[in-house]
């Protein structure tokens, strides 16, 4: 059974996110029905547009917190559906590991753009028995921002690389050229 809140998020009006109860340890077991407006009127997005859960969690008793990007979840299935104006979100495990306040943010992105930000706030209540509940982000496969920086900083390290090789073989290719044009 997936416990399912309901809420409708304006792209043009905006307010102060709503707290939204959970239980910790709830795994795939809610979700968040959004349903999207412009303005008043229903907004069904054109395109590819894809929706990303950015969280941070705390617990206020213990001082520890953990964080996330995520747009799947850890069993591999996809977090989001989109059809016309409704989004249904499953929240993902991770989230509600631990007890106390967690921030998030759905971000609906573009290839080439980001449509909208929406902040929310949920309430992890503490499960009846310690040990119930899956530890944030022991074993689960989520894409933390230091995961995130390390494959970028990777990324610009390969670019130049690849630059330099581009370069030297573009200057292999000019010589050879000269060679040929000379024979």
């Amino acid at each position: 059974m997936i416990i399912t809140h309901t809420i409708s998020l304006d792209l043009l009006h905006q307010e102060a996110p709503e707290r939204i109860e959970v239980k910790q340890g709830d795994c795939y077991s809610r979700a968040l029905e959004i349903l999207l407006f412009c303005g008043g009127t229903p907004f069904i997005p054109s395109g590819e547009v894809s929706p990303i859960l950015r969280w941070f969690a705390c617990n206020p008793d213990t001082g520890e917190s953990a964080s996330g990007i995520c747009d799947t979840l850890p069993d591999g299935n996809h977090m989001f559906q989109l059809q016309n104006n409704q989004l249904i979100a499953i929240l993902p495990p991770q989230m509600l590991a631990m007890p106390g306040l967690v921030r998030a943010d759905l971000v609906l992105v573009t290839p080439d753009r980001t449509l909208a930000t929406f902040n929310f706030e949920f309430y992890v209540n503490p499960a009846p028995v310690d040990g119930t509940a899956p530890e944030a982000g022991s074993f689960y496969k989520v894409t933390t921002l230091e995961q995130i920086n390390a494959a970028l900083s990777a990324l610009q390290t390969w670019q130049a690389a690849m630059d330099e090789n581009f370069a030297h073989l573009e200057h292999e290719v000019f010589a050879l050229k000269r060679i040929v044009n000379e024979l």
